[in-house]
């Protein structure tokens, strides 16, 4: 039995246990289905009543631990892309559960761990908050609770995406929450923000009475506001070290109002915007809001920064919340202007203060109505072109929606670019008529000592709803008396459209003269229109004298002006009238004349240093007068055209002035920079050389004027100008050319050969010959030198058949010769003189004016030759002769000649010294009738020195000594006593040829 007894036991006991065991896995399976349930029920609940989806991860309870929700997710609501609006990692509630029999909650603690709120936008500027939601949170609750304490820890904050308004590592303390009147709320918020800065927040609230009275608190202590750089880069305002103190507090009830201070200091030690630092800016203010008259009263308003400016305001504004209005009082004690960067590279100075200015007005409203006076006193600005102090203004505002402004200004302008040349003084009047529609300006003027700009009207009239902003000006005039520039009675009128995107507008004017330098202009009228891409600009008329010009212009406006498309025409424009405009700009020695039948470019400016395009010019009766009105060009013609390569041209050219024709090509490279490189090529093909007399009669030479000429001339020229200097290379062909003197006193020819010349104003250095030593004691070297034939190739030939002057010099002369750079090189004159043979070099410099040396030395002239061929001293003397002499001067005159040459005479088998009974008689007199014949002598010399135009003879000696030593014949002249201007004997030898052909 008592075995039995055991065995149902122990069965009994095992059916017990297996029942327990069966029961507990029961109980939590449904316990999980319950709280899955719970969780799902909650979820849709919560869900129905914001209107915004809810997922809650888990739940957990305990009677010590409380209530604790796990992974709380609400998200967006429809319409909004997915995302979340509040993530939630753990809410943990320490509940006092037996409250609930009372019918009242009653937490001793609730903490929010990790929340994340993310606020954004949609496309039509709704939060991604539902309305049910919204409502919710604004309903008034009747639940009972107290919460002992409200925590929020490692929360964040996120405001539209936007990086400077995200909060992190927010922390909430709310303690004493309850639904019972008379309950005092303690409140402690801190947060970091902006790159690191933090916030904090305290104070207290009376949450459930009426009125609810608070005191809150806001401060920030060295906020740096590195993280806004971005956004003051934008208006060049470095603010990486600059720290801002802040402090507002807000106290007061919800039934009379709330009495709001607030101080602010920002500490700079650097600051784009001012030059003296540090500086420490301190802004204060005290208001307080009437919530029963809805009005803000503005007890004082400060701002200080440092000894650089303060300035108060005090006011009031009123129906805040419904149609606000405000009036105020301003007044600027100082504002130091020195103290401010306003632009890069510009120095400003001076002191702005005000008296009490009136303000008032409503914030829907454009204009306010302003009264009050500003002066700016003792002003300056500075910079590299300008220059202007003693600046002194006053600023009048009065009146209401039809505001009154007038001001009155003056200054000492020292300098401004290159416009102003000494120093000037200013005024500035101007008054004008300021409403919410339009902003007129009446009888403006601006007046110096040398230029005065006048307007009689202009208005501009702000734009409507979807209208435009329009400025119309009317009646400006402009004078600048030095430059002998005025504009007259100039109007435009410009209206402005404001696009989503860019502004649009068109604009027309119209002047109804431009003078300059006393040549005025018809009328220029013109129009144009532009977008947000492109501009377009058309003056179909500019009259100018005799003539009109036209032009079109567009381009675009994104990016720059540039390119911009142009064509201009002009036609029958005076070349007088561009002279004279030239001239103002530019004292260009000659003064042009004739009619530019046509002138025009067609093509693109790519750049400010760049275009494309061709451009043609076509113009007759072309004259260019020198200074002295003398004609250098008369009745010329000209056609050009002219193909533009982005920073580089070419040219060709055809002119022709009388029978002369010559045609021109070239290049300019880089022509609109300083260091342009322009290279001409010029042709004249052969012409008479009379008929370059007839065309250039006026500044032909006067001394050949009216001289015998025949043959011709052709040339070819090139030019190389740039900023190292010009240089001029050619070639000058002459061919049979003959002059002959007016009266037939002298001639040459025929001249034959090809003039290379060359001027290098670049080349610094000299390529001089040598010359040899033109003395008598060197005469046998000398004339070695010349004994033979001139081989040096790089000399040019010119051949002159003879040179008569009265009587046959020369003949069969040839003159070798080169230039380079500043220096010509004359390296052989030979020729033959009465037998004899003359040869010489020479070299002249035209560097600064014409300056040069020579030497000659004759061999073998013949006494007899040379009176046969002069026939006034046929028969005088007979005899050879040698010489040899040396000259020097400056300029194109005899006066700068200086010189010496030595001459004597020598016999020989075909020819003795000898002195003819008829020249003994005209040296000597009747002293002479006894000698019966011809004398002969041994010695023949002269010796002289030219200096100011006159020949002075150190020796002129005929005389000879017989067999026995005595002296039988002697002609001499005293040394140094006698002389002839050289002029003189030149004239004296055209009267004797003259003679001679008389008889």
């Amino acid at each position: 039995m008592a075995f039995e007894r055991k065995r149902i036991c122990g069965i009994t006991s095992a059916i017990l246990v297996l029942f327990i065991i069966s029961s507990v896995i029961l109980a939590y399976s449904y316990y999980l289905d319950l709280k899955k349930a719970l969780l799902t029920k909650l979820s849709g609940r919560a869900a129905a009543l914001i209107g915004q989806g809810i997922d809650i991860g888990d739940i957990a309870f305990s009677t010590t631990a409380g209530i604790n929700l796990y992974d709380i997710v609400i998200s967006n609501p429809e319409g909004f892309e997915a995302g979340k609006l509040l993530k939630i990692r753990k809410v943990s509630m320490n509940m006092k559960f037996k409250e609930l029999l009372n019918g009242r909650f009653y937490f001793r603690d609730i903490e929010v761990n990790s929340p994340e709120l993310s606020i954004i936008k949609d496309k039509d500027g709704r939060l991604n908050v539902s309305d049910k939601f919204m409502k919710f949170l604004s309903e008034k609750s009747r639940i009972k609770y107290q919460i002992d304490e409200f925590r929020i820890v490692s929360g964040s904050l996120g405001l539209y995406r936007n990086e400077l308004l995200r909060g992190e590592n927010i922390k909430v303390s709310l303690k004493n929450l309850s639904s019972n009147p008379g309950t005092k709320t303690m409140i402690n918020v801190s947060a970091s923000f902006a790159g690191g800065n933090s916030m904090n927040i305290s104070g207290w609230a009376y949450l459930k009475d009426e009125p609810k009275k608070f005191s809150l608190s806001v401060s920030s202590e060295g906020l740096n506001l590195s993280a806004f750089r971005e956004i003051s880069g934008r208006y060049n305002i470095d603010i990486r070290k600059t720290l801002l103190n802040i402090r507002i507090t807000a106290e007061g009830d919800t039934g009379k109002g709330v009495d709001l201070k607030s101080k602010m200091q920002i500490k700079t030690p650097e600051l784009a915007l001012f030059r003296k630092d540090p500086l420490n800016i301190n802004v204060n203010a005290d208001a307080f809001y009437d919530i029963h008259d809805d009005s803000v009263l503005i007890n004082d308003i400060s701002l200080n920064a440092g000894d650089v400016s303060a300035l108060k305001l005090r006011g009031v504004i009123r129906e805040v919340r419904k149609d606000p209005s405000y009036s105020a009082g301003l007044k600027i004690e100082r504002l130091d202007l020195s103290a401010f960067n306003f632009i890069r590279d510009l120095k400003i100075g001076g002191v702005i203060s005000s008296d009490d200015i009136s303000i008032a007005g409503k914030f829907n409203k454009a204009l306010p109505e302003i009264t009050g006076s500003l002066w700016l006193k003792d002003a300056s600005v500075r910079s590299a072109d300008a220059d202007a102090e003693e600046i002194n203004a006053e600023l009048k505002l009065s009146g209401g929606r039809k505001m009154s402004v007038k001001a009155v200004a003056s200054a000492k302008v020292l300098k401004a670019g290159d416009i102003l040349k000494k120093p000037a003084g200013i005024k500035l009047l101007m008054n004008t008529q300021v409403t919410p529609e339009n902003i007129i300006a009446e009888d403006l003027l601006i007046e110096t000592e040398g230029l005065k700009i006048s307007s009689g009207r202009s208005t501009l009239i702000m734009p409507g709803e979807k209208g435009p902003l329009v400025f119309d000006a009317k009646d400006v005039n402009v004078s600048y008396p030095e430059k002998k520039t005025s504009v007259k009675q100039m109007e435009c009128n410009l209206k402005l459209n404001a696009g989503e995107k860019a502004v649009s507008g068109e604009f027309i004017f119209s002047i109804e003269k431009i003078i300059f330098e006393d040549v005025s202009s018809g009328v220029i009228s013109g129009s144009g229109r532009f977008d947000g891409k492109e501009f377009h600009v058309a003056i179909p008329r500019l009259e100018v004298p005799r003539g009109n010009i036209r032009l079109t212009a567009g381009g675009r406006i994104s990016g720059g002006p540039f390119p911009v498309d142009i064509q201009a025409d002009a036609e029958n424009i005076d070349m007088g009238v561009i002279s004279r405009v030239a001239s103002g700009f530019n004292k260009f020695p000659y003064n042009l004349s004739g009619d530019i039948k046509k002138a025009a470019f067609k093509g693109t400016i790519g750049s400010a240093d760049s275009m494309h395009g061709i451009a043609i010019l076509q113009a007759e009766k072309i004259s260019v007068s020198g200074s002295d009105s003398s004609k250098i060009i008369k009745n010329g013609t000209l056609y050009a055209d002219i193909k533009f390569n982005g920073r580089d041209l070419e040219f060709r050219t055809d002119m022709k002035a009388g029978d002369i024709s010559a045609a021109g090509s070239g290049t300019v490279k880089e022509f609109l920079e300083n260091n342009r490189i322009v290279k001409v090529e010029v042709t004249l093909p052969e012409v008479k050389i009379t008929s370059i007399r007839d065309s250039l009669w006026d500044v032909f030479p006067d001394k050949l004027l009216y001289a015998g000429l025949d043959g011709s001339i052709s040339t070819r020229v090139s030019v190389d100008y740039r900023d190292s200097g010009l240089m001029t290379t050619g070639d000058l062909m002459l061919k049979d050319i003959i002059i002959e003197g007016e009266n037939g006193e002298y001639s040459a020819g025929p001249i034959n050969g090809e003039v290379p010349f060359i001027y290098d104003k670049r080349f610094k250095g000299q390529d001089v010959i040598d010359i040899p030593l033109f003395e008598r004691k060197e005469f046998e070297n000398v004339s070695r030198h010349y004994s033979g034939d001139y081989q040096d190739r790089d000399f040019s030939l010119i051949t002159i058949g003879s040179l008569n002057y009265g009587f046959k010099l020369l003949d069969n002369i040839n003159i070798w010769f080169k230039q380079k750079g500043t220096v010509l090189n004359i390296g052989r004159v030979s020729a033959n003189i009465f037998g004899g043979r003359l040869n010489g070099s020479a070299v002249v410099d035209i560097s600064d004016s014409i300056n040069y040396r020579a030497g000659f030395v004759l061999e073998g002239l013949s006494l007899t030759s040379m009176c046969d061929g002069i026939e006034p001293i046929k028969g005088y003397i007979s005899g050879k002769v040698n010489g040899i002499a040396t000259l020097k001067g400056a300029g194109a005159g005899i006066t700068g000649l200086m010189g010496k040459a030595d001459f004597w005479s020598y016999s020989t088998k075909s020819e003795e010294t000898k002195i003819s009974r008829e020249f003994l008689e005209k040296v000597g007199g009747t002293a002479v009738k006894s000698y019966l014949g011809d004398r002969k002598f041994d010695k023949g010399v002269m010796n002289m020195y030219i200096q100011d135009g006159f020949l002075i003879f150190r020796e002129l000696e005929i005389s000879n000594r017989n067999f026995l030593g005595v002296t039988d014949l002697s002609v001499k002249v005293a040394p140094f006593n006698n002389r002839i201007a050289i002029d003189h004997l030149m004239w004296t030898i055209t009267e004797a040829a003259q003679r001679a052909k008389e008889r």
